[in-house]
């Protein structure tokens, strides 16, 4: 074949290359000729040739005369220069310091070939890949730095004045964010403050209201004034929503300031908590009950009760607030005074509490089962819940089986035993094990790789049992909100309701108190 034909088609090829993007170039005047092991010797005649050829063949008698033939010509004329633009392999071996090994190169008349190292290439395809996932990460994190459960207006100026979201101007709601990868690694100073996926929370169950509650909460009896408003705070940080309190534990003020600061910082909203306060025995006249209500609402700062409890089933005397509060199991005289005030008519006024709209949910406390079964006789709402002492140690079936029938649901206190008595100073609390030495206990504990407190925790909720404990551990926290995390056998379940004794701690004759309300 002629040395210019041979070239005319490697030309063509090559352009064929270049429409359909298997080679891209800068320049109208490229070519593209790859390196062999046997590369073809260069010849200074193969251009003349070439030349020489399309020459005479322009200059055809058969070629006709006209525009036409000046066209064919000029063409003729531009693959001739395009044929030439070749260099020989012999030329090309040379520069590329005589390696016979196959390489692309890549020509133009402005510039020398480019040698394509393919090291260099993964070099530069590692960097790339690299770059692109470090800045979808930074894109990523602030576009979930509000997270669902965190307010807008707190993250927004943290959000504007920290460096890694300097470039965003706002944040942006995400349905699908992932604090535990993005916002609790990248700006930590935001999710230790705010709502984190990787905090513990408690199931929850629905009440015959129709609410929802936590089945694990936090217990406020005893947590000292002093620092009750930082525990409550931080017990909401842990992800705790649930807080049981009381008029008796005097604590309601510094309750609501914790509440207050962890809605204020955006730790929580009002409508994710469910607060629960108590009735107390002096203010069970029907009178009472709406002012002494209103009282614990402002002392907490809020608007409403989730659930508004009886706290014992025994009237006692009224005791003004101004004189004393909260005023204790006696009189301004210091003495056990009884109301006149029927457990029917108490309960009637706490239905008209849920009526104005004051609680959303109404219960009782420390009942036993014949005053139960006499309470579903004349309320006209159903009590939501039954709270009472409950520990393996006194297990209470009958009551629990009882409730459950009637749908009411149970809530414990004193899950631990003896633990929560023995700083009163309570002789049968120091004269009982505790719980957590208790053998049977321990070894299912270990079994499970959980603490003891968790495994008594856990024998409650499996069994439908609302629970109440209290730390100021912030480990102990965390364990004992996440104690639906595992489940016990029915084995070890049964051999845990084996150790029940009747043992009953919160008992006002076990304080010296002349008041057998569980005789």
């Amino acid at each position: 074949m002629p040395v210019a034909l041979s070239n005319h088609f490697k030309v063509a090829r090559r352009q064929t290359w270049f429409k359909h993007g298997l080679l891209q170039a800068n320049s109208k005047n490229v070519a593209a000729t790859y390196d062999t092991s046997s590369p073809r010797p260069s010849s200074p005649v193969n251009a003349a040739a070439s030349t020489g050829s399309t020459t005479a063949r322009a200059a055809s008698p058969r070629a006709p005369g006209g525009p036409a033939t000046a066209i064919r010509r000029k063409a003729a004329a531009d693959r001739a220069d395009r044929a030439a633009n070749v260099r020989p392999s012999s030329t090309r071996a040379a520069g590329a310091g005589g390696s016979s090994s196959t390489m692309l190169r890549l020509y133009t008349d402005e510039s020398p070939g480019l040698k394509v190292d393919p090291f260099v290439v993964l070099v530069l395809s590692v960097g790339f890949i690299i770059s692109v996932v470090a800045l979808h990460t930074i894109l990523y994190a602030a576009a979930v730095g509000c997270h669902p459960n965190t307010m807008m207006n707190v993250l927004k100026p943290f959000a504007r004045s920290a460096p890694i979201l300097a470039s965003r101007a706002t944040l942006r709601y995400s349905a699908i964010a992932r604090p535990a990868f993005t916002c609790y690694k990248r700006i930590e100073p935001v999710t230790f403050r705010h709502y984190s996926s990787k905090m513990p929370s408690a199931p929850t169950v629905k009440l015959n209201s129709g609410h929802e509650m936590p089945l694990v909460g936090f217990g406020l009896w005893k947590v000292d004034n002093d620092t009750c408003a930082d525990t409550v705070y931080n017990a909401i940080k842990v992800g705790y929503r649930l807080f049981d309190g009381a008029c008796d534990y005097g604590n309601e003020k510094e309750v609501g300031q914790g509440v207050a600061r962890a809605i204020k910082d955006g730790l929580v909203k009002r409508e994710e908590l469910f607060l629960v306060s108590k009735l107390w025995n002096s203010f069970h006249d029907a009178d009472q009950v709406k002012p002494i209500a209103k009282k614990q609402l402002a002392d907490l700062g809020i608007d409403y009760f989730d659930l508004y409890i009886i706290h014992f089933p025994v009237a006692l005397k009224y005791v003004d607030p101004s004189v004393r509060y909260p005023p204790s199991w006696t009189d301004e005289n210091d003495k056990i005074t009884f109301s006149k005030t029927p457990l029917s008519e108490t309960y009637k006024a706490m239905e008209q509490l849920v009526d104005e709209g004051l609680a959303k949910s109404i219960g009782v406390s420390n009942y036993n089962g014949g005053l139960m079964l006499d309470l579903l006789r004349y309320a006209r709402i159903t009590p939501a819940t039954l709270q009472i002492e409950h520990h393996p140690y006194l297990t209470q079936e009958g009551l629990v089986k009882l409730c459950k029938e009637n749908n009411i649901h149970v809530t414990a206190y004193s899950s631990f035993g003896p633990a929560s008595f023995v700083e009163l100073k309570m002789q049968r609390a120091h004269d009982t094990p505790l719980l957590f030495d208790n053998e049977t206990v321990k070894k299912i504990a270990d079994k499970h790789n959980k603490s003891a407190g968790q495994v008594l925790l856990r024998w409650a909720t499996q069994r439908g049992v609302a629970v109440i404990p209290k730390s100021n551990n912030k480990d102990r926290l965390a364990q004992n909100l996440d104690v639906c995390s595992f489940d016990l056998a029915e084995d070890e379940i049964k051999a845990i309701s084996e150790l029940d004794r009747g043992l009953r701690f919160n008992d006002p004759v076990n304080y010296g108190l002349n008041i057998p309300i569980f005789a």
